[in-house]
């Protein structure tokens, strides 16, 4: 089974890239980009077609630490964009390969930041 999105007068594979992700981040979800999601996706693969595991900037309140939200499953745990990447379970239980995951926002920092940056000019415009 497949989500189906309406383009024009026909309906398509819904594709999240092309037709979700502009407006999530302006709501102020803002996922990282695909090549850093399917790195993610790589390391929690999806559990099925609706269940897509998440990582992306939120901003709740002006003084928010840098963080990443990520959701797998049941779970759901912080990642902030300290020195030390410090993790912060929210619910659930943490996946095994959490460093791997750690290694993961490491390696996209920059691709981290830009998100957060742009969570929190969401916040500021709400």
């Amino acid at each position: 089974m497949s989500v189906k999105y309406r383009e024009g007068n026909e309906y398509v594979p819904f594709d999240f890239f092309k037709h979700g992700y502009s407006a999530m981040e302006s709501s102020g979800v803002v996922y990282l980009r695909e090549k850093y999601l399917k790195q993610f996706h790589g390391l929690c693969p999806p559990i099925n077609d609706f269940e897509v595991p998440k990582i992306a900037a939120f901003c709740t309140s002006a003084d928010s630490i840098p963080h990443l939200i990520c959701k797998y499953g049941e779970s759901s745990w912080i990642v902030y964009l300290d020195e030390d990447l410090t993790v912060e379970l929210t619910r659930g239980v943490l996946p095994e390969n959490i460093d791997n995951i750690r290694t993961l926002v490491l390696n996209s920092r920059i691709e981290a930041e830009r998100a957060w940056d742009i969570a929190v000019k969401r916040y500021v415009v709400a």
